[in-house]
């Protein structure tokens, strides 16, 4: 298929600062009505977190949570109507610290974070900086197949971003909460916020006329059934989505949070002996994957991409050569004898309370469209 010609595909620029007055809500751009500026095809979305949490005069907190400040940021969804294709999509469904994950992976080093010690103690603060990417594209692949996936976002009306922010309960544990103050960083007032900057693509005078790129879509199912809360042999954890193309599942396995404001996630702990016999089923019976345990399927995202997934996460990644066309073909499952068209993941549990297991998919829809 000929590709546009692309004079860029990474011009970055900043585009403007969320204000997070409070916390426990949804917030979105503060322009145009929140909408993302759609004048350019976009690779990459960067959201750069920047706050501090000072702690009470008394109760301060006694612990952290696994998923740490990255927790913050609990859910992030982009979204909007693709007039071409005639369909609402959520194409980005993901909470902070896995998207910090799978780029961490992906990226062969983790994405920037000021603070890895958090302080406890009475009236002590906290300034935290990091970074959370998002990529449009199928990471790790050759540059001219990342064209083919750029977010074509001339083509979508209200194309938005949106995003779940937690608060201090996310972050920190507690024996009694003193509620801490949240305000800018390095100062004890103002706001924090989130910086947002964005990766355009760009093609000369032809602005990429009559290209459509095809979509990456990241969405998450979470178990928290007795699957992973009690001892079980060949637990059907997750169906695999079906009717597309799946590049990657990211796996997060751990305890939640049972302390945490309603509404929000945060991982108490992460473990990598939570599950056994990991298995990616394509029809009955029938393994396309097969770990004996967490420990040889993370050395296989790691000898691939040179970089240990952090304790609790697996990547089993089906297109590890730079190419997204290694990816598993589901297309063909939509339909047919049950036998032969189920999608799902089996693995052996060791069962506790508050387990759960978190499967992240980065599913390939559709086909780039050429002028």
């Amino acid at each position: 298929m000929p590709r546009p010609l692309v004079s860029t595909i990474n011009r970055t620029e900043w585009i403007t600062d969320i204000q997070l007055a409070t916390t426990n809500t949804q917030v979105a751009l503060p322009t145009n009505g929140g909408l993302i500026p759609n004048d350019r095809f976009i690779k990459k979305m960067y959201l750069q977190f920047e706050g501090r949490i000072a702690n009470a005069g008394s109760n301060n907190p006694t612990g952290t949570q696994a998923d740490l400040q990255y927790a913050l940021l609990d859910t992030i969804l982009v979204q909007g109507l693709h007039r071409g294709r005639g369909q609402f999509e959520q194409f980005i469904n993901a909470r902070g610290p896995d998207l910090r994950e799978l780029a961490l992976i992906y990226q062969t080093r983790a994405p920037f974070s000021n603070l890895s010690n958090l302080s406890l103690g009475i009236n002590a603060t906290n300034d935290f900086r990091f970074i959370i990417p998002i990529d449009f594209t199928p990471m790790n692949c050759s540059l001219a197949q990342q064209v083919d996936w750029l977010l074509d976002a001339p083509n979508y009306d209200a194309l938005k971003l949106a995003i779940n922010y937690g608060d201090d309960q996310s972050v920190f544990t507690y024996g009694t909460r003193g509620v801490p103050t949240f305000s800018a960083f390095g100062s004890g007032t103002g706001n924090p916020r989130i910086r947002v900057h964005c990766e355009f693509a760009q093609a000369g005078q032809s602005q990429f006329a009559g290209f459509v790129p095809a979509r990456l879509w990241r969405y998450f199912y979470e178990d928290t059934s007795s699957d992973v809360t009690s001892t079980t042999t060949n637990a059907r954890m997750a169906n695999i989505p079906r009717g597309y193309r799946i590049r990657n599942i990211l796996v997060k396995s751990g305890t939640k949070s049972a302390a945490v404001a309603s509404g929000n996630n945060s991982y108490n702990t992460l473990l990598n002996t939570m599950l056994q016999n990991l298995k990616v089923m394509r029809g009955l019976n029938k393994s396309i994957r097969f770990y004996a345990d967490q420990f040889a399927a993370r050395e296989d995202a790691a000898e691939a991409y040179s970089i240990t997934p952090d304790t609790g996460y697996t990547l089993v990644d089906f297109a590890q050569h730079g190419t997204w066309h290694e990816s598993v073909d589901a297309s063909g499952l939509a339909a047919g004898p049950a036998g032969d068209t189920d999608f799902y993941w089996q693995s052996d549990t060791a069962g506790a309370a508050n387990q759960a297991a978190l499967f992240l998919y980065e599913e390939l829809r559709g086909l780039p469209i050429a002028p």
